[in-house]
């Protein structure tokens, strides 16, 4: 295999040069290759190279825009003191997820106050918000970070709680809490004798204590992290399904009229319950995702949701079945 040759100090130069003149003076690739006498199709070529080596950055800044009816009617349907819904750009979910997280970190910025408690959980969608932290500037102080559930097992690695801490951690100049429990134990004693320890229940309070919870909605599913790393089985699945259940905050199962579901399940996962979520104040739940419009909407019936942040379509399909 030949490795690729080291660029030369001319070389280089040409390329930096011409990033230059094409992302800092505006100039256009017809007028930067009449300069450098060289071809069009050379400028192209160099400016996708130091966009490869890391040399030029691409950020979107785009705004948020909303569908206002469509929130309007959500907060109506629900009670919601807020409900954002962006629009559908382009046909990828994963976008559709990184402008609801934009959204509601743009919202977060203007609600977060000194020494504010923020709770957050695990998950994909949270794996997805600590991608806009890495620009966020943060003026508060004493800001406070604390998990609202437990772990997968004993690896939080396994679901990058560790990370997704340490993101929000560094954005808010914040203290930060781990939750070091798994999500689920055998039996209730165990989860009752855990939570009273004298060494985690100082981290339970903290958590209780939150102002503000950023959540997202999972919906039953075998590929869901918590099916896949093994915590749930497929008995846990065909038990959870038969009961009715639709989706999950931080673990908690629910029907589609939004009751627990399973109360012995339920009584062993470590971590907030729904009651106490409800009593925290600002609830910002990011609900993305047509495939999940039934557990969205259970979620929205469990009343954990006060600000919402969803896509035009899901939201569209949440509402023609609340009022089918």
């Amino acid at each position: 295999m030949v490795s690729a040759k080291p660029m030369k100090n001319s070389d280089e130069r040409l390329l930096i040069s011409v990033i230059k003149q094409y992302y800092e003076l505006g100039m256009s690739q017809e007028e930067i290759a009449a300069k450098e006498y060289i071809s069009k199709s050379t400028i192209s070529r160099l400016i996708n190279k130091a966009i490869k080596k890391g040399y030029v950055k691409i950020k979107m800044a785009y705004p948020i825009l909303t569908a206002r009816e469509l929130e309007e009617k959500l907060m109506e349907l629900y009670g919601l003191e807020s409900a954002t819904v962006v629009p559908v750009y382009v046909e990828d979910q994963d976008l559709c997820v990184l402008d609801a997280c934009k959204a509601l970190l743009l919202d977060l910025k203007k609600l977060l106050r000194d020494g504010d408690v923020i709770g957050i959980s695990w998950g994909r969608t949270m794996e997805y918000f600590v991608k806009m932290l890495d620009d966020y500037y943060n003026n508060r102080k004493g800001i406070k970070i604390v998990q609202l559930n437990g772990n997968v097992a004993s690896n939080i690695l396994s679901v990058k709680a560790y990370d997704i801490v340490e993101k929000f951690q560094s954005a808010f100049s914040a203290t930060g809490y781990l939750f070091p429990l798994p999500i689920l134990v055998d039996n209730r004693d165990t989860a009752r004798a855990l939570l009273n320890d004298s060494r985690i229940k100082p981290i339970i309070d903290i958590a209780r204590q939150a102002d503000v919870a950023i959540l997202s909605v999972g919906k039953l599913s075998k590929k869901s992290l918590i099916f896949e790393r093994g915590v749930l089985n497929e008995q846990d699945y065909e038990e959870l399904s038969q009961a009715g259940a639709v989706g999950d905050i931080c673990s908690r199962y629910f029907d589609a009229a939004g009751n627990i579901v399973d109360n012995d399940l339920n009584a062993r996962v470590l971590g907030l319950t729904l009651e106490e979520l409800k009593r925290i104040k600002n609830r910002m739940v990011i609900a993305v995702g047509e495939d999940k419009v039934h557990a969205i909407l259970g979620a929205l019936r469990t009343g954990v949701i006060n600000k919402l942040y969803i896509d035009e379509r899901t939201a569209a399909k949440v509402i023609h079945l609340s009022e089918a």
